[in-house]
């Protein structure tokens, strides 16, 4: 890392002390948004219903929220000059299969249910960013957008971030948004928070 780079990462990292104080703060609300999203049916091809509970959750952020032709739900937080954006993703679809019953308890320490983590995890953080962003003090110079992709799993073959980075924007840089490493078939580690805590679906 040059010095030039070393000291803009620096004086960001200062600069937004705020921010990362709120998200540290958000750690309940971010557990409370993964086991939501994590109840919403959403295999492969059939992520519509999640969509729409993105999009309405970043509408009540203040964003303006779509979805694309292959129903992909962008939003956008403009920056101050027409640069390419930068993008965090993260995907809506799941491993299992829709008759699934999708309960989620908690064990202790632990959360415990189908897609808690993959990817529950990843749109909650993104959801959370977002609010992070609006409440920002500090102006971007360039436009975030949250995009949560449809097709990630499986055959799905990363048909929505495929399609979103073919036809939008090109960005200036991305932030994946994805859950904790699986752990053999039936466990994942989530960091919810300060506190890291076993998932097991």
């Amino acid at each position: 890392m040059t010095s030039r780079v070393a000291t803009a990462t620096t004086e960001t990292f200062r600069e937004l002390t705020r921010e990362r104080r709120l998200l540290a703060e958000l750690d309940d609300e971010i557990l409370r948004a993964q086991i939501a999203v994590a109840r919403i049916p959403a295999p492969t091809g059939a992520e519509r219903q999640r969509a729409r509970w993105v999009a309405e959750r970043l509408g009540a952020e203040g964003l303006s929220a779509h979805m694309d032709e292959e129903g992909n739900v962008v939003a956008r937080a403009p920056g101050a000059y027409a640069e390419a954006p930068v993008v965090v993703c993260a995907h809506l679809d799941t491993v299992f299969p829709a008759e699934t019953k999708l309960e989620i308890r908690r064990d202790g320490q632990r959360i415990v249910g189908p897609g808690i983590c993959d990817n529950g995890r990843g749109l909650a953080v993104m959801l959370v960013l977002a609010r992070a962003v609006q409440r920002c003090r500090a102006a971007f110079a360039r436009a975030v957008e949250f995009v949560a992709t449809t097709g990630e799993e499986g055959a799905g073959d990363l048909r929505g971030a495929k399609h979103y980075f073919a036809n939008g924007a090109r960005p200036t840089s991305r932030v994946a948004s994805s859950a904790a490493t699986t752990r053999g078939e039936s466990s994942a580690v989530c960091p919810l928070g300060r506190s890291p805590m076993r998932v097991t679906r």
